[in-house]
């Protein structure tokens, strides 16, 4: 069978990589009828990788019916207004309405299958109203609906929880959203381009080094895997206000962690920053509590992880600065025990499934944004084996 699927909200091609793949891995040809973008710079690395597909720039200015017959709509609809790092306006917010065109595109055209993707605090906006409106939705149009929370962790080493949701027309929708694979992505050793030297990385300087604050190491008693096994958190020091607290929007989650800190703290010391000891003590703690975030809408921050973590969520801010890599210095004449990286372009492409032999055409920062905005080939690549082949 050769499957005909439209790319909506396409980025730089995740899903159509991923369907491309899977179902080649079936037994199956497939083909990109139809795609769509906003983004130019996305639009151009999306041309690249697929040069003989129309990309329309704008969704919202194309009658469905001239969208060509196809099997399978997928798209990742923007996640920004559901995002807990943003203002969290939902269907408020205009591109939040971009999932009603969705709704209109399949009332018309009617394909057999459909797979969103979307943040999973989709599913709890507006206190659930709005996934159950959307599921709601999506079955009045005679879709049998299922949507399963998967993380990128499952494939690769990065912690990125997505909802996906599923839909087959007329039909019994076969997808086991009651079971995950039992695989792990690896850790972070296992992306890394350890000989190539000239892969433009950007190794941090004292000043870089200095603007971080480290928090999870000095977190007594807090035994949550995010702390423990994920990821080791250093936040940039201005994200501390006036009252010496901190609120993070960095954090995965619906919390972030205030921590109140003594005056006593000199952030410009460099020494303590760069040598890799630690900033604050256990003692200089005053507080720790669960609270909800009030830095919204600010974006990502930096964390820093070893080779043996799981990276961070990439960001659309700048998946480049998203992760910084700690690394033990062998130079036994060096004062510091540790140096610090970001993670190059490919090692960020790597995280999140694309191959090596991708050709960016844009700037490294640029890149990094489209990939953090980009869908996790194989956690797409999961769904879709589940909904079409199972």
């Amino acid at each position: 069978m050769n499957y005909k699927f439209i790319d909506l909200f396409a980025g730089i091609g995740g899903f159509h990589f991923a369907l491309s793949e899977i179902c080649k891995e079936n037994g199956h040809d497939s083909e990109c009828v139809f795609a769509s973008e906003k983004y130019t710079s996305a639009r151009r690395q999306y041309k690249k990788n697929f040069p003989k597909v129309y990309i329309n720039p704008d969704i919202t200015k194309i009658n469905p019916a001239y969208i060509p017959n196809h099997d399978i709509l997928c798209g990742g609809f923007p996640c920004q207004p559901f995002s807990t790092n943003g203002k969290q306006l939902g269907t408020s917010d205009i591109r939040g309405q971009l999932i009603f065109y969705i709704f209109e595109i399949l009332r018309i055209k009617k394909p057999k299958f459909f797979i969103l993707e979307n943040v999973k605090n989709l599913m709890h906006i507006d206190d659930g109203n709005t996934f159950k409106m959307i599921l709601e939705e999506l079955t009045k149009l005679n879709y049998d609906v299922k949507f399963q929370m998967v993380d990128a962790k499952l494939f690769t080493p990065q912690n990125r929880s997505r909802v996906f949701i599923t839909g087959v027309y007329n039909d019994v929708n076969n997808y086991d959203n009651t079971i995950l694979p039992k695989t792990d992505g690896g850790c972070v050793r296992d992306i890394l381009c350890y000989n190539e030297l000239n892969d433009n990385l950007h190794t941090l300087n004292k000043h870089e080094l200095n603007k971080f604050r480290k928090t999870s190491d000095f977190i007594p008693d807090l035994s949550s895997s995010f702390y423990k096994y994920h990821l080791i958190e250093y936040i940039n020091a201005n994200r501390f206000n006036s009252n010496n607290q901190f609120n993070s929007s960095d954090l995965d989650s619906e919390d972030s962690i205030d921590v109140e800190i003594s005056n006593e703290n000199d952030v410009s010391n460099e020494n303590d920053v760069s040598s890799g000891n630690e900033i604050l003590s256990e003692n200089e703690i005053k507080k720790i509590n669960l609270v909800r975030r009030d830095n919204i809408g600010k974006g990502f921050g930096e964390a820093i992880i070893d080779d043996y973590n799981k990276a961070y969520c990439l960001s659309k801010t700048d998946g480049i600065r998203t992760n910084v890599l700690r690394i033990l210095n062998e130079d036994s004449n060096s004062e510091y025990i540790y140096n610090y990286r970001y993670l190059s372009l490919k090692e960020c492409a790597r995280l999140q499934g694309f191959s090596d032999s991708i050709n960016w055409i844009n700037s490294q920062t640029i890149s990094g944004g489209l990939l953090g905005n980009s869908v996790c080939i194989p956690a797409v690549k999961y769904v879709a084996s589940k909904l079409l082949f199972n």
